[in-house]
């Protein structure tokens, strides 16, 4: 799903969401992919949500991308929080993505 789908779908449920443009003010919910937010720096920005395991890698690691997007959040000494949201297909990559990194999921619930 592209980045302004995302937004309107978003905003048709009534969530404060804009694509990210750092030519604006940011506020609300910024959507944006991988891409868009390499070398971003939001300052202030709270939560990091990220929709799916990154299925492209930065220098052939799955879990230097997914650092790089969370480490959006929590910057400069700053408390943030990066909320994954995966099916159960990736539910256990992601458990075992988290551990490699000396992290243990806080929360973990399944939805059907």
């Amino acid at each position: 799903m592209s980045v302004a789908q995302t937004v309107s779908e978003l905003v048709a449920l009534g969530v404060d969401a804009h694509p990210l443009d750092l030519r604006t003010e940011p506020r609300g919910l910024l959507v944006g992919t991988a891409a868009t937010t390499r070398g971003v720096d939001v300052p202030g920005l709270s939560h990091v949500f990220i929709v799916g395991l990154p299925g492209t890698s930065v220098r052939g690691r799955t879990v230097d991308t997914y650092l790089h997007l969370a480490g959006r959040t929590g910057r400069f000494g700053s408390a943030g929080r990066v909320i994954s949201v995966v099916n159960q297909a990736d539910a256990a990559k992601l458990v075992r993505l988290l551990r490699s990194i000396s992290i243990r999921p806080v929360l973990f619930e399944q939805f059907y």
